[in-house]
């Protein structure tokens, strides 16, 4: 633990994963330490980060969420209306239940970038289910 994943010796951890597609997984890991430190870093500081997932249903993804055991919303989903580049986005923050900041973002379409160039966001495949043995 401590060589290869820079934490103490008698760290442990939970691990979910999350299957996003035939080709893309998250690996979510909930660390337990001796030596732990539970205050998280903010977004704006060093080694704050979130992590942003693209759902067709960005109402639907927040309901469920209000279920689930330890989830803090942050709000509820907003709309980009700024005129920028990113016009169009739907999006809402939450904490998982150890603090991880995530967010779930529904794009409208067209987004205010794709007013000015052919480069598209790559969207989730159609039926990606069909496509992967695993299903």
């Amino acid at each position: 633990m401590t060589d290869n994943l820079n934490v103490h010796a008698d760290a442990s951890c939970d691990i979910a994963m999350l299957r996003m597609g035939p080709t893309f997984n998250i690996e979510l890991f909930q660390y337990q330490s001796p030596d732990q430190v539970q205050t998280l870093p903010k977004n704006s500081d060093w080694g704050g980060s979130h992590l942003a997932i693209y759902v067709d249903d960005i109402v639907a993804a927040v309901n469920y969420l209000r279920d689930v055991p330890g989830v803090v919303l942050q709000g509820e989903p907003k709309n980009v209306t700024d005129g920028g580049p990113t016009d169009g986005n739907r999006w809402c923050y939450f904490q998982t239940p150890w603090g991880q900041q995530m967010e779930l973002i529904s794009p409208t379409r067209p987004l205010g970038y794709e007013r000015v160039t052919d480069v598209r966001m790559a969207p989730p495949a159609p039926d990606w289910a069909a496509r992967h043995p695993y299903k």
